[in-house]
């Protein structure tokens, strides 16, 4: 027989799973000792009719270390790190004030944080929430994921950002500059720029979760003292990556914070856990010790970062040197090899072009010679002593002289003809002449008027002009 308190909470169970066998949902809240809570996270990650305790915590690859200043992180079970976070409301707001006073535990222990998460954690995340009874109160993350416009995603920046933007809208801007990426990408920024991380962890069902926003969070002096000296991030417990983060922290109560230090891209050391209740003045004085006690570690990290980026720079300049010293190479390499090309296109143009030219002038001259043996074969003999005949002599461009008989009818044209000869024959450097007579001087040009008509009969005399000097 069930009491009043079970059936309300059954009651509730059936409404947040839409399960509609009344008896399945009696089995599995008395699995989970009528916690609400605890039912709903095993039975939306598939846990059925098993225990809470029988859920593992997942598994990451960015180290956490925790370091003496506190939080109450030990190296307990997954299982009984749930149990803790699935207790009612009033063991939590118990939990909630003991906690912030007791998280100054030392020892050295580690965990691991989250690159990425699977699907499933959004709705695990109702586990590390505290439920304040309220019907609505714990329907919260339930209608945020599911409702109607929501846009569902396992991508941490976005995630992110959405929730930056909630805050704000429900808020203030005015909070400590939130990194607008993933928790991973916030451990790299802080590492390379030698900052504290401060992370804050939201839980919307918390019921003290506004209030710290509203007065501790949102306080004037708290958001300057981190936005000066560390960077920050949040996120919503039931996104995937802050929910995966609160497992690897072992978070016990909200509202929660976490002060961390970088020491390699992909590895934080935790300086200190706050848990619970507290006020700006209690939460900035609590800063300003963990950074003041560890301020030595983070100058080291910052020494070191110097170090690293130095001899990155020095790398890079080297390797820089040297692909500019390959690539003059090659330039001098490749101009090398044009020159080469082009004294070898050069000679090979210059012996082509004196091929051509000496092809030619053969040509030339096999011409020549056919045609001074075409004219030699049509060329009358010299024209016997007689009435008809003309003796002309030449006066020739190195002013040797030669005559000749012609018939008083030969044609200009024989005269020219007969010198062309004469000129192979003799081998004459003259190619190109023209004749004249002396007084009066007229140049010889009509190739059909006769010796007698040009005034060479009964003799007379022609100059020859060479026409290439």
């Amino acid at each position: 027989m069930l009491t009043e308190g079970q059936r309300e909470a059954l009651a509730l169970f059936r409404e947040i799973s839409q399960v509609e066998d009344e008896q399945l949902c009696i089995d599995v809240m008395m699995n989970y000792d009528f916690n609400v809570d605890a039912a709903v996270n095993g039975f939306m990650l598939g846990g059925g009719g098993s225990g809470a305790h029988d859920n593992a915590a997942p598994s990451s690859s960015v180290g956490i270390t925790n370091r003496g200043q506190g939080g109450g992180v030990t190296r307990g079970s997954a299982s009984s790190n749930r149990s803790s976070s699935s207790s009612s409301s009033s063991s939590s707001s118990s939990s909630s004030s003991s906690s912030s006073s007791s998280s100054r535990g030392a020892g050295t222990n580690t965990v691991n944080t989250p690159v990425a998460a699977p699907t499933g954690g959004a709705q695990g995340a109702v586990n590390q929430a505290n439920s304040g009874g309220l019907m609505d109160f714990v329907l919260t993350p339930f209608k945020w994921i599911f409702q109607e416009n929501r846009i569902m995603t396992i991508n941490p920046d976005q995630e992110t950002m959405l929730f930056v933007n909630d805050f704000n809208r429900q808020y203030t801007p005015q909070h400590p500059r939130f990194h607008g990426r993933s928790y991973t990408d916030a451990v790299r920024q802080a590492y390379r720029n030698s900052k504290f991380l401060i992370v804050y962890l939201h839980s919307p069902m918390h019921e003290d979760t506004n209030r710290f926003c509203q007065q501790v969070l949102c306080n004037p002096d708290v958001s300057e003292h981190c936005n000066r000296t560390a960077l920050s991030w949040a996120g919503r417990i039931w996104d995937s990556e802050a929910y995966f983060l609160s497992q690897q922290l072992r978070v016990s109560t909200y509202p929660f914070m976490a002060i961390l230090m970088p020491k390699s891209e992909t590895m934080v050391e935790i300086a200190d856990r706050i848990q619970g209740k507290i006020e700006a003045t209690s939460l900035l004085a609590r800063f300003r010790n963990v950074m003041r006690t560890f301020e030595g570690h983070l100058n080291h990290v910052r020494v070191q970062e110097q170090r690293r980026r130095a001899d990155s720079l020095l790398r890079e300049e080297q390797d820089r040197d040297f692909r500019e010293s390959e690539a003059q190479d090659r330039r001098n390499r490749e101009r090398r090899e044009q020159e080469d090309r082009e004294e070898r296109e050069r000679v090979e143009q210059a012996a082509r072009a004196q091929r051509e030219a000496q092809a030619a002038a053969e040509a030339a001259a096999a011409m020549k010679k056919s045609n001074i043996e075409s004219k030699k074969a049509s060329m009358p003999t010299e024209a016997a002593v007689g009435a008809g005949t003309a003796t002309v002599r030449f006066q020739l461009p190195n002013n040797s002289k030669v005559t000749r008989r012609f018939d008083k009818e030969a044609s200009v044209q024989e005269l020219y003809d007969w010198l062309e000869v004469y000129f192979y024959d003799n081998n004459s450097d003259t190619k190109r002449f023209s004749l004249s007579t002396t007084h009066p001087k007229v140049e010889l040009e009509d190739m059909g008027a006769t010796v007698n008509s040009v005034g060479l009969f009964p003799r007379g005399m022609l100059y020859v002009q060479d026409l290439d000097l």
